[in-house]
């Protein structure tokens, strides 16, 4: 049987997002964020899970960066 290879940079990818969540949900205030809205929105919202209450969250690139918004502030994640 073969296998096809894992993509490691999708997984670095998924857990610093998971990650920035995070940061953004202890350190932000609580507060709905506002940020310019992004050229393209890859998906236009998702909905998670943070401390037990639905969270809406933005991913957005714009070609230079990678902007993650939810409910808890936002965070810029500079590309490489």
């Amino acid at each position: 049987m073969n296998s096809k290879p894992v993509n490691i940079w999708l997984y670095i990818f998924i857990i610093s997002i998971l990650l920035a969540l995070t940061l953004a949900s202890i350190y932000a205030p609580r507060s709905r964020a506002e940020y310019i809205a992004p050229i393209i929105a890859i998906p236009g919202s998702v909905y998670i899970k943070i401390d037990g209450s639905i969270t809406s969250l933005d991913i957005s690139y714009d070609g230079s960066r990678i902007a993650v918004a939810s409910d808890a502030g936002y965070v810029y994640l500079v590309g490489c």
